[in-house]
């Protein structure tokens, strides 16, 4: 009677506390899954029904027959089921296995159970027992981290929260946890089956280590088992099995993981005779020396056993599973006005159109801190054909882990690059991926690429004509670097001889400077912030406001006391501006302490900051290591740099703090060649030619921007009553009054 045997059986050798052991592996014919769902799952194969306590016994008893345990410190007992489901194995069953394994010379029994199934009560009640050196350890198929996969592609009927409390009882009754882990679930990609296992392994530790117990991840490469969905895909086609190199790979992540445990992986090689040799496999030269190395290193734990392994297989599964991210500058690339670098974007999307890339967030967002500072207009020109991009190809968008800002923190290879690059070809190096990216600062860096330049490319028919609409947005290079970053004009503040803010005024300003202009930034040097009373400063923010459109608003907030500058800012969050910028307190000889912790109260209002560093209305120059310290608060989003020296302004560009730098003296302009931008008075006059020099800046124009302020008379200490004389010469604004 099959009853009376087990269903499958094998002895195999495992890592146990760090040493070298053997387990020996009784799979019970018990009655089939009360669940019964699941798409892989091929127990059903070696069920029996009406399996009583008597055919257990005997099971038990043919299994051990025979069977030198010397060797042997562990037992499992899986079953068509759940252990502990009463139904499937009855209480004096388990009670049996249990009284005959504390006769053993073994440490440890590993049984399977659901988490509906399975009780603090009833584990105590198996532990009575087990002599006092035995512990259970229990096992659950959680399979992925991904609710998606596991419940909807995997119906495994498991959520996080169930698995959590399947950790509390490992937890309460001092058991071990053990996690199946899935490689290579249907709908995923080979690359895609890596990333799953791997972060799902990450899960597994840390909720291991919030609940404090030790825990075993036992991973399986898929195999194929008969009369099951899963057979149903893979003879349609539409299930490929995965190679032992991702297994391999896979494994290799994950003890690099920051919460492994030592000694805690084991890799399924035992199909359980359910998949008629249809299991994950290399090719037929090195398979044999693979599977055995695997089953090595289950044993040993030692990774070299699996890192010398190598094949002419290996390349051709290197190609197929390498991911490829891709950047904003990339996106963006398809809309820059340079006709080589849109043309090697738009070809790369044409060529990926039916392939799957990833994205961060951040990128994304990046993306969209550009587009939306362009008119409505050309938005609206643009977002048809993005959206219909997003529909057709697959662009997987992922946030950051915990582990991918560690990785990129501790990269000594990464450490001349901003965080934000850091953390775009960290999170796809350590995926196995690549980047796509053409920002220069990363095009030299390992694990990089920039798209092919060749022939221009077509889309499909449709979505070609919205591309040829998108491009009613043309993107220029500098504009790609950071959302604060272009021409930003300082304005005046214009008012009437009563001295009240002219709304007309303000508006014919803002029109004027708009067509070059990034982002505005009332009330500050220029605009005599450090003279308005309250009235006219809040006046001319909100005119600014009112017609800013699209542009980003940017005010000053230059004041004496740290108190009042958190009063102003405070203000300005209410009234909407998009950053503060802001100088230190005006008190001489503060220390560079002092001005740390100015900043450090403004951040914690919670508005976007903008750096002023100046010294000649507060008295103060900031020191490169308390910018660093400042940025470092995380609000940061520019420096206007008016220290008056270009090799400071250097020296600060070398720190590559990830926040735009822009310059703030017009004669310094040629010699800070580099700088994200420019906040220059002389933008209210001629902000064209401003724009001009920042895309292209040569010793020529830089000579006649100091023609210009000569001829203007905008190089002395009362600069802003010139830029007022002839603006109102040229009646953009109403009067030249000064404050």
């Amino acid at each position: 009677m099959k009853k009376n045997y087990v269903a499958y059986k094998t002895k195999s050798a495992i890592n146990q506390d760090g040493k070298k052991t053997d387990r020996l592996m009784l799979v019970l014919r018990t009655p089939p899954c009360t669940y019964n769902k699941c798409t892989m799952c091929g127990f059903d194969n070696n069920c029996a029904k009406n399996v009583k306590l008597e055919n257990i016994k005997r099971q038990y008893q043919n299994g051990v027959a025979g069977e030198d345990f010397s060797d042997v410190k562990r037992i499992d007992f899986p079953t068509a089921g759940s252990f502990y489901h009463d139904k499937e194995l009855s209480p004096e069953s388990r009670a049996y296995l249990f009284s005959q394994v504390s006769m053993l010379p073994v440490n440890s029994v590993m049984v399977e159970t659901r988490v509906d199934c399975v009780s603090v009560e009833k584990v105590e009640e198996s532990k009575k027992y087990l002599r006092k050196d035995q512990f259970i350890e229990l096992a659950i198929g959680l399979e992925s981290s991904n609710d998606k996969i596991r419940n909807i592609v995997l119906k495994k009927g498991l959520s996080k929260k169930g698995f959590e409390k399947f950790a509390d009882i490992c937890k309460e009754t001092n058991s071990k946890l053990l996690a199946y882990v899935l490689i290579g679930s249907p709908t995923l990609s080979e690359a895609e089956a890596i990333e799953d296992a791997v972060q799902t392994a990450d899960y597994v530790y840390r909720i291991a280590k919030e609940k404090g117990v030790k825990v075993r991840i036992a991973f399986k490469p898929m195999f194929i088992p008969e009369h099951t969905e899963l057979e149903k895909m893979y003879l349609g086609g539409k299930y490929k099995l995965p190679k032992l190199w991702s297994t391999i790979e896979v494994v290799k992540r994950t003890t690099k993981l920051d919460r492994f445990q030592e000694n805690s992986i084991f890799v399924g090689m035992f199909d359980e005779d359910l998949s008629g040799d249809r299991f994950s496999s290399n090719c037929e030269k090195c398979n044999v020396e693979v599977v055995e190395a695997l089953k090595k290193f289950n044993g040993t734990q030692d990774l070299s056993t699996l890192e010398k392994l190598n094949c002419e297989c290996k390349k051709e599964w290197k190609q197929e599973t390498v991911v490829e991210f891709i950047d904003a500058s990339v996106f963006l690339g398809m809309q820059s006005a340079d006709e080589k670098t849109r043309i090697a974007c738009k070809n790369y999307f044409v060529r990926k159109l039916n392939d799957k890339v990833k994205m961060n967030l951040e990128q994304v967002g990046k993306c969209d801190d550009v587009i939306w500072h362009y008119p409505r207009e050309e938005q609206d020109a643009y977002y048809p054909f993005m959206d219909n991009l997003h529909t057709i190809m697959e662009i997987d968008r992922i946030f950051y882990t915990e582990e991918d800002i560690r990785g990129a923190l501790s990269n000594s290879e990464l450490k001349d690059l901003t965080l934000s690059e850091k953390l775009a070809v960290n999170m796809a190096v350590k995926n196995g991926g690549k980047l796509c990216s053409i920002n220069p600062n990363l095009i030299e860096i390992k694990g990089v690429f920039a798209p092919d330049v060749s022939e221009e490319l077509t889309f499909p028919h449709e979505l070609e004509e919205m591309y040829q609409m998108s491009l009613k947005i043309k993107i220029k290079e500098y504009q790609m670097k950071n959302k604060y970053s272009g021409l930003i004009s300082p304005l005046v503040t214009p008012v009437d001889v009563e001295g009240n803010v002219c709304e007309d005024s303000v508006k014919n300003l803002i029109d004027y400077v708009r067509p070059h202009s990034s982002a505005l930034m009332p009330v500050l040097s220029s605009g005599e912030g450090w003279a308005l009373n309250d009235k006219q400063w809040e006046d001319m923010i909100k005119f600014t406001i009112k017609y800013a459109s699209s542009l980003p608003v940017l005010v000053g907030v230059e004041y004496k006391t740290t108190e009042q500058v958190l009063e102003k800012i405070k203000k300005a969050k209410i009234l909407g501006v998009d950053a503060v910028v802001v100088t230190t307190p005006f008190e001489k000889n503060i220390s560079q302490e002092e001005i740390f912790q100015h900043f450090m109260q403004i951040e914690e209002v919670g508005v976007p900051i903008f750096i002023y560093n100046e010294e000649a209305i507060s008295g103060n120059a900031i020191e490169l290591e308390t910018i660093r310290k400042i940025c470092s608060l995380g609000n940061v989003v520019g420096i206007k740099e008016a220290s008056g020296s270009a090799d400071f302004t250097k020296e600060l560009m070398k720190l590559k703090l990830g926040v735009p730098i822009l310059q703030g003296w017009e004669h310094l302009c040629f010699l800070t060649k580099g700088v994200d931008g420019y906040i220059l008075p002389l933008a209210n006059l001629d902000p064209k030619f401003c724009l001009e020099m920042l895309e292209n800046p040569t010793k020529e124009k830089q000579d006649k921007i100091d023609s210009l302020c000569r001829s203007y008379n905008i190089i002395g200490d009362d600069w802003f009553v010139f830029l007022k004389k002839e603006l109102c010469k040229r009646e953009i604004i109403s009067t030249e009054a000064v404050i």
